[in-house]
């Protein structure tokens, strides 16, 4: 019942996912959905996963829940509104159609392979070129040896030894000018990159909109001497 999820009355698309693995742990249940929980080793997750998944399911107006019973499965349940329109393409906000915003040459920096093309999808849709890398390591080497990058837009965690703070010092080391969007679904990380930054670094919580990415990608490049606008 929507009502008692605090749900806008009206139709809903449920997807559920269930297996009959060991379960959750009583203790750990209500907190699988907090950004960066886990109990696996560092090596093996940051805990990012699922809170990236609440907030994505909440922002679009929709609810996920999860019940486990120990050694015998799991089960997580989503709710998302339905939607009635012919296609179910993302709706490109007015401003992106107008062309408001100069083309561009990104270097995307993700680590998550379905994350990482769906931003790059979200890129083109809005006229601009996608160069992709997928940690930090290997931005560093493609944008060493590239010449035309207008603009960084980087997770702020990544396996391997840099994150996408320490990828944007080093890029900023070459090329003070560049300007760099960080992302991340913890808002105390922005927060800190924020106050302890200039002005061509920029950050964009996750989960965000087209627009809400349209808005910061426009900041970032019309703020740049960087940007040849294509």
């Amino acid at each position: 019942d929507a009502a008692l999820l605090n749900l806008p009355a009206g139709n809903y698309v449920q997807i559920r996912v269930s297996d009959t693995g060991t379960g959750i742990d009583p203790e750990h249940l209500n907190s699988v959905f907090e950004p960066f929980f886990t109990t696996k080793q560092k090596s093996q997750g940051h805990g990012l996963g699922l809170s990236m998944v609440y907030g994505f399911a909440r922002q679009s107006g929709g609810y996920v829940g999860v019940t486990s019973v120990p050694d015998e499965g799991t089960c997580f349940t989503m709710l998302l509104p339905r939607d009635w329109s012919e296609t179910n393409n993302e709706r490109i906000p007015d401003n992106i159609q107008e062309n408001t915003i100069p083309a561009a040459v990104v270097l995307l920096v993700e680590d998550d392979d379905g994350v990482r093309k769906l931003t790059a999808r979200r890129f083109l849709r809005m006229g601009h070129q996608v160069v992709e890398a997928i940690n930090a390591a290997d931005a560093l080497t493609i944008y060493r040896s590239r010449k035309d990058i207008d603009l960084v837009f980087t997770d702020m965690v990544m396996p391997g030894k840099m994150s996408g703070w320490d990828l944007a010092h080093q890029i900023q080391e070459r090329d003070p000018n560049i300007p760099i969007i960080i992302s991340s679904g913890y808002s105390e990380q922005l927060q800190w990159v924020n106050s302890s930054d200039g002005d061509s670094m920029f950050m964009l919580p996750k989960p965000y909109t087209l627009d809400e990415l349209n808005s910061v990608l426009g900041k970032a490049l019309l703020s740049s001497s960087k940007a040849q606008f294509r």
